[in-house]
């Protein structure tokens, strides 16, 4: 798209290629209802995809963002490629592991990340080597009856989420998370209610509420701090 500003109303449709590319920067706006692009999703620099109330879904191979994903909306990730360190995201962003597992890279985030699994194979989302930061929450969801897994262990990821981190459940698959050998920190609540958390081997603190109804907490011999500045 060449326009500095215009709405795209996918109308549910899917496209095959879309770049964002104008002259001069320009932003596009999603809206209306979601769209799908199956092929190359190009974000140039200085340019911006802004999504409304609405998802906006990325199932090709290649994502180019060196622009920036923004709004209220969702951007919904489903490629096996690692999604992008470079650019700026602060819409809600997707992984959605329905077709392979994913990687979650050591980048900045700017909103919530939500890791789902709407397919009936399980599936892992895995982090990469690094320390995280992650300004807003974090939400597992298996959809349908394959399992969501969120991995921290294999790669000795560590960080911070400064928001919450909540299962959805109400699917058929279960949803779990593995935090390897810490330390985390969790600066909001921690809700496992019919989930499976494994902490790490190194320390846990969380600030906020713990709830479990329902969910499996694995301790790992390592500690949890409840380090909040009120009852918790």
């Amino acid at each position: 798209m060449t326009s500095t500003s215009a709405t795209l109303a996918g109308g549910g449709m899917t496209l095959n290629n879309l770049t964002i590319d104008p002259s001069s920067a320009g932003t596009i706006t999603a809206q209306t209802s979601n769209t799908g692009v199956s092929g190359e999703l190009n974000i140039a620099s200085g340019d911006t995809l802004s999504i409304g109330s609405v998802t906006v879904t990325h199932s090709g191979a290649t994502l180019t963002l060196n622009g920036t994903i923004s709004g209220s909306g969702t951007f919904e990730y489903q490629s096996a490629t690692t999604f992008p360190t470079s650019g700026t995201v602060s819409s809600t962003l997707r992984f959605n592991a329905v077709s392979n597992a994913q990687t979650l890279p050591s980048r900045a985030y700017g909103g919530a990340i939500e890791v789902s699994n709407t397919g009936a194979t399980n599936r892992t989302v895995t982090f990469a080597t690094g320390t995280y930061s992650f300004p807003s929450n974090i939400y597992l969801f298996a959809s349908s009856s394959g399992n969501i897994t969120l991995d921290a262990s294999t790669n000795t990821a560590t960080g911070t989420i400064t928001g919450s981190v909540d299962y959805l459940g109400g699917g058929l698959g279960s949803e779990f998370i593995t935090l390897g050998s810490g330390p985390w920190t969790i600066s909001s609540n921690l809700d496992i209610s019919a989930g499976n958390f494994t902490a790490p081997v190194g320390t846990l603190s969380l600030a906020g509420n713990y709830t479990n109804t329902g969910g499996t907490f694995t301790h790992s011999t390592g500690t949890v701090v409840l380090d909040g500045s009120s009852q918790q």
